[in-house]
C-alpha cells in the first residue's frame, strides 16, 4: 500500500495512524501511549463524541477542538430560507452534539467571531475562541491520497473526507505504532 501521509507530515514530529488494524486498535494505543502525547485536537461533533470520554476518562491530555462551523448554525440558517421541518430535528441534535463536545473540552477554536458570540449567547461558560484559519500566503501544495489509500485510513471520518478524525499535538517522543 502507497504510504497515504502527506510528506510534510513524514519528517514532522507528528504522528498518522492508519490502517485497518490501527482503526480497531486505537483505544489499546491511546491507553499505551498516554504517558507520550499531551494534547489530543479534535475535529467534527459526530467523530469527536466517539472519542472525547475515552480521552477524558483515560488519558491526562488536554482537548482542543478545532470547528469548521457550527452545524446547528448553519442548519438554522437552511431552515430559515427554505423553511424544511424536517431541519428541526437535525438543528437540535447537532446543537446538543456540538454544546456537549464543547462542555468537555479544555478550548474550542472556530474561524470565526460570529460563531464565539453565538456560542455565548447560549452557553457564556464555554472556553471558545476565534482563531485565524488562514496563514499561508501562498496555496500550500498537498499531495492527494487515491481512494485505495483512504478506503483502509484510521482517519477518515466519511469516505469522502480524509484526516478529519483524531490528531495528536505535543507529542513528548517518538510513539510506537
Amino acid at each position: 500500500m502507497k504510504n497515504p501521509i502527506p510528506p510534510l507530515w513524514r519528517n514532522s514530529e507528528s504522528r498518522v495512524l492508519y490502517s485497518t488494524k490501527m482503526q480497531g486498535d486505537i483505544w489499546n494505543w491511546m491507553e499505551r501511549n498516554k504517558e507520550m502525547i499531551d494534547i489530543a485536537y479534535l475535529n467534527r461533533p459526530h467523530i469527536a463524541t466517539k472519542y472525547i470520554d475515552f480521552i477524558k476518562e483515560n488519558t491526562p491530555w488536554k482537548i482542543i477542538f478545532l470547528w469548521h462551523d457550527l452545524h446547528f448554525l448553519r442548519l438554522q440558517r437552511e431552515y430559515e430560507l427554505e423553511q424544511r421541518s424536517e431541519l428541526l430535528e437535525e438543528i437540535q441534535y447537532f446543537k446538543n452534539m456540538e454544546f456537549s463536545v464543547m462542555g468537555k473540552a479544555e478550548m474550542s477554536y472556530y474561524p470565526s467571531s460570529l460563531e464565539v458570540e453565538e456560542i455565548h449567547k447560549i452557553d457564556d461558560s464555554i472556553p471558545v475562541k476565534a482563531i485565524t484559519a488562514y496563514v499561508f500566503d501562498k496555496p500550500v501544495a498537498v499531495e492527494k491520497i487515491g481512494e485505495k489509500e483512504r478506503a483502509s485510513s484510521l482517519w477518515e471520518a466519511l469516505p469522502t473526507r480524509p484526516m478529519k478524525m483524531l490528531s495528536f499535538g505535543s507529542v513528548k517522543k517518538s510513539c510506537p505504532l
